[in-house]
């Protein structure tokens, strides 16, 4: 099989993949949940929501959800790059697409819960989390832009890309155990949400403790 050198996988595969070796990616799936469907029969049966907080609410799920499937696909796919030749641009841009999948689903999450809780997930760059998800996200969606404004690596290809530690951007990176932070906030939500009975509830909980 064909080895090609470290300058041509780091300029014409993904910046710096010649130097990624591992990943320590968090396995959440036991954490995951029906959380959709337990607010549908939820709602159906026991009480629902008033407008537009429903629909809000509905689609928060969803990207909860989302955020969990794309999280277990991109660490699937990761660890089949790095358990193969490294070399694989198909494996590569496989665990990048669901990355980047993550970081969207995530990202809408955290938007629609501001609507829901009227809290802003972050304020300017505070190199929060959520901060920090948003920019990855941003550079994903908008790679035209970060192009033109010469956000890549030199004689780099893509504008996130996988490193040991993390997620990277220019100027910005998301540890891998930080994907499971993100997980677990937008869970811990979702949990608070999928039974509008109880949800009241929770929240004097959460306040009380808080």
């Amino acid at each position: 099989m064909t080895r090609f050198a470290k300058h041509i996988l780091d300029k014409f595969l993904a910046p710096y993949v010649s130097y990624f070796r591992s990943a320590e990616i968090p396995d959440l799936s036991d954490e995951s949940s029906s959380w959709l469907s337990k607010y549908f029969l939820n709602s159906v049966l026991r009480g629902s929501y008033a407008d537009p907080f429903r629909q809000y609410v509905f689609n928060f799920l969803r990207r909860v959800e989302g955020a969990h499937v794309a999280h277990q696909c991109a660490r699937s796919a990761t660890a089949e790059f790095l358990h193969g030749s490294r070399q694989s641009m198909s494996r590569y841009m496989e665990a990048i697409f669901h990355w980047e999948a993550f970081l969207a689903q995530s990202w809408m999450a955290y938007a629609l819960s501001e609507r829901l809780n009227e809290t802003r997930p972050f304020e300017g760059n505070d190199g929060s989390v959520e901060q920090r998800v948003n920019l990855l996200h941003n550079r994903s969606k908008h790679s035209d832009t970060v192009i033109e404004a010469g956000q890549l690596p030199p004689d780099g290809t893509i504008p996130v890309w996988m490193e040991d530690d993390g997620l990277h951007g220019i100027d910005v990176m998301l540890r891998w155990e930080e994907t499971s932070e993100v997980l677990r906030d937008l869970s811990n939500f979702a949990n608070m949400l999928e039974d509008p009975i109880t949800t009241a509830k929770k929240v004097r909980e959460v306040n009380r403790d808080t």
